[in-house]
């Protein structure tokens, strides 16, 4: 079995016509059980070399709550925020896959 981490994704304030932050937003929220895993490019490479790393893939627990593609995520481990790269994706086999990248 794989080594799981517990991540934590906090999503964007927004603000009402007055400019304070709106109720329920900029919250943080923490998933368990997640899977992270390299995300490399798919350009081609040599025999022997291994694609470049240009992010990661979180593998979320099936139950996992939606995560808006504007949310940003922390990981143990890793220093720094990352932003989502694209939308969530509910996995056939149960789960949820989220790719990530550095953010800027």
């Amino acid at each position: 079995m794989f080594p799981t981490q517990t991540v934590t994704f906090t999503l964007p304030i927004e603000r009402d016509a007055y400019g304070d932050p709106k109720p329920g937003t900029g919250e943080s929220f923490d998933v368990v059980d997640v899977l992270v895993a390299p995300r490399t490019s798919s350009e081609p490479t040599d025999r022997g070399r291994t694609g470049v790393v240009v992010g990661l893939e979180l593998l979320c627990p099936e139950g996992t709550r939606e995560i808006p593609h504007t949310a940003t995520v922390t990981i143990p481990g890793y220093e720094g925020s990352f932003q989502l790269d694209g939308d969530p994706a509910v996995w056939p086999q149960g789960g949820v896959v989220v790719n990530v990248k550095r953010g800027t």
